[in-house]
């Protein structure tokens, strides 16, 4: 609906009514539609049960790969944005071509371009799930935060 409110906003004359038909009608289906999301969304999390085992299990089917945004990160400040995301794309690309003969800590292992800025110790840190959120909690705190806040004004 943004399309059409942006145009709704370009007003020729006073009294062209158009836009304001244009502005209204948009206003009302994002209205409609934003319900229908949270709807979904309560219908989804209603009764939602969490299985923390799982889901790490679920995490370590990647062998590593699902945190090589980490080690590329941490690559990144040491020998550059394009040489550390093809250090990480080659290390990815072989373990996709060798299935399970070969893991993505075997291949970074084995890299000189990562053993002479990474200990075994950190490559293994890196490719911990549970060590690597990003920014996910700063910007769930900011979120909830935000929600909270219009919350608190509409009650009054």
């Amino acid at each position: 609906m943004v399309p059409i409110a942006l145009e709704a906003m370009i007003q020729s004359h006073e009294v062209d009514g158009t836009r304001s038909a244009m502005m209204k009608d948009a206003v009302e289906k994002s209205s409609v539609l934003a319900n229908d999301i949270l709807n979904a969304i309560h219908k989804v999390l209603t009764g939602l049960e969490v299985y923390p085992e799982r889901m790490k299990s679920n995490l370590e089917l990647t062998g590593g790969l699902i945190n090589a945004e980490a080690v590329m990160m941490k690559l990144a400040n040491m020998i550059g944005r394009q040489v550390a995301h093809e250090v990480v794309h080659d290390a990815a690309h072989q373990v996709g071509q060798n299935g399970s003969k070969i893991t993505f800590f075997d291949v970074l292992s084995k890299d000189p371009r990562v053993v002479e800025h990474l200990s075994s110790t950190e490559i293994k840190m890196f490719l911990d799930p549970s060590t690597y959120n990003g920014l996910s909690a700063e910007i769930a705190r900011k979120v909830s935060s935000r929600a909270y806040a219009v919350a608190n004004v509409n009650r009054c």
